[in-house]
């Protein structure tokens, strides 16, 4: 495999901290950046995980939510919400994955 030098701008106070930091753990540029792009490319770029496309869900409407973790996001999917219907399936939803949780909860403590 050949080698080809990249060319890259780059802010010159940093490359001047790099070049020290380079320095003291002697290493070089291209060990680093080497490692970086072998650590992108394993992240993504060998990814065995499909990617999921609409046409796979048999549902007309796909219902997208925010992440359960993003309190934020939440409270914009509620302020979107127009329906009584709408509440309702978000309400049985909810209520099925706390049941979940409450259900494995105690199949781990028995």
């Amino acid at each position: 495999m050949s080698e080809k030098e990249v060319i890259f701008k780059y802010d010159e106070e940093k490359k001047q901290k790099m070049a020290v930091t380079l320095k003291r753990e002697n290493t070089t540029w291209k060990e680093v950046l080497t490692e970086m792009c072998d650590d992108y490319l394993k992240k993504h770029g060998e990814s065995n995980n499909p990617q999921s496309t609409i046409e796979q869900f048999n549902k007309p409407v796909i219902n997208a939510v925010p992440n359960l973790y993003n309190r934020d996001g939440w409270l914009t999917f509620f302020d979107n919400l127009k329906k009584e219907k709408d509440y309702q399936e978000v309400v049985d939803c909810v209520n099925f994955v706390v049941n979940q949780c409450n259900k494995h909860r105690e199949d781990d403590r028995s």
